[in-house]
């Protein structure tokens, strides 16, 4: 029997996607994507083998092609750099895929995306054994199938998203930015610091078109959805955050001497003499410290004046520096930089940072697993 609806119908359905966080045609598209990224791909592996393997890191880059939307989003080209990191790797992983966004800053000191027209610049990294075979490492990149495919829709939604919204809060880009290559030895902070990237408001946003793909590509029904939502690891560590508090961080930051003695000692601290609370709390501030300097160092980046600085910056290379007369940065910029920086370092001392955004990452995560529950009523009856 086939069933026809109306224009009306139509698109109340494609507003009840876009509610739940959905946008009109991207599980399409990402499979769409897919299917000629991965035709590509092995087309340049089976081309560039030999050379990609020479050094620690090699890349490959090519461009696809077709009739591409994502809500109103529409697009024709995709450009792809796809890194390989060579190392002692017992399989091949998807370690990442990323978009490019390129961004400006205003008259009034916020970040402006920039539209995309027709193109899309899109990454992926993957981790692979020193030893591996051409036919182990495409076999092993051809096991992420659904993974990949979720992960396109994700970075899809990120790019509809500032798309949707150019112009933001540059605080939003700083908090966002700042700590993704953070790396410590203390598992606690570790975990902390991959919490707070995942509760912020941009990662935030993408969970449920991600989830949606999933939801897709397996062929959820309603009856079936509770179960795999639960199963997901997207689910299962939105609920470790939601139960996650200052007192659970603390008691694993004291289960967790040997990382932090590691950490004081890269930091050139001597910690011989010091009790294990001492210790916890050199870490917790040392830590502290260094996010918010990032964030500091970050802002500065962000805020940078793109005649004045760049100038400066210019003069500097050629060796003229001295020679030019600076008037010091302008009221309005003044003024702009203060209010973002009370918003990204507005706490107390170290106790009330680690207070103040574990309270924000369980609401983050109660947020994300109520939106997610949204999505039973686009599961197949």
């Amino acid at each position: 029997m086939r069933i026809s609806i109306t224009e009306e119908q139509y698109n109340k359905l494609i507003q009840a996607n876009e509610v739940v966080g959905v946008p009109e045609g991207i599980y399409d598209t990402a499979k769409s994507i897919y299917r000629k990224y991965i035709e590509t791909l092995v087309g340049e592996i089976n081309l560039q083998f030999g050379n990609i393997k020479i050094g620690g890191s090699s890349d490959i880059e090519f461009s696809i092609s077709g009739d591409y939307n994502v809500g109103d989003l529409r697009f024709y080209f995709i450009d792809f750099n796809v890194s390989f990191d060579f190392d002692q790797y017992k399989k091949v992983e998807i370690e990442q895929m990323s978009i490019g966004m390129g961004d400006k800053l205003t008259n009034d000191y916020k970040v402006k995306y920039n539209q995309i027209t027709d193109r899309v610049i899109m990454g992926a990294r993957y981790q692979v054994p020193d030893n591996i075979t051409e036919e182990d490492l495409i076999n092993g990149i051809l096991k992420f199938e659904t993974k990949t495919i979720s992960s396109i829709a994700h970075e899809l939604k990120h790019a509809y998203d500032f798309n949707k919204k150019p112009i933001r809060n540059a605080g939003e880009k700083v908090k966002y930015h700042s700590i993704e290559d953070v790396m410590v030895s203390v598992r606690p902070l570790m975990k902390f610091k991959i919490m707070l990237y995942y509760s912020h408001v941009v990662e935030e946003s993408v969970r449920n078109s991600e989830i949606y793909t999933l939801m897709k590509l397996k062929g959820i029904t309603k009856k079936e959805f509770k179960n795999f939502l639960s199963k997901t690891t997207t689910y299962d560590f939105l609920k470790y955050m939601m139960n996650y508090d200052y007192n659970k961080f603390i008691e694993e930051m004291y289960n967790s001497i040997e990382g932090i003695e590691s950490f004081l000692s890269h930091l050139k601290i001597d910690y011989k003499d010091m009790t294990d609370g001492e210790k916890v709390t050199m870490a917790l501030k040392k830590f502290y410290q260094i996010v918010s300097r990032r964030r500091d160092d970050f802002l500065d980046n962000v805020m940078m004046d793109m005649q004045s600085d760049l100038m400066m910056m210019l003069a500097s290379a050629l060796g003229i520096a001295d020679n030019i007369v600076t008037t010091g940065e302008n009221e309005a910029k003044v003024k702009a930089k203060k209010k973002i920086k009370k918003h990204i370092n507005s706490y107390t001392d170290y106790i009330n940072f680690y207070q103040k955004e574990l309270s924000d990452i369980k609401i983050s995560a109660t947020n994300t697993l109520k939106k997610l529950s949204k999505l039973y009523s686009l599961a197949e009856d």
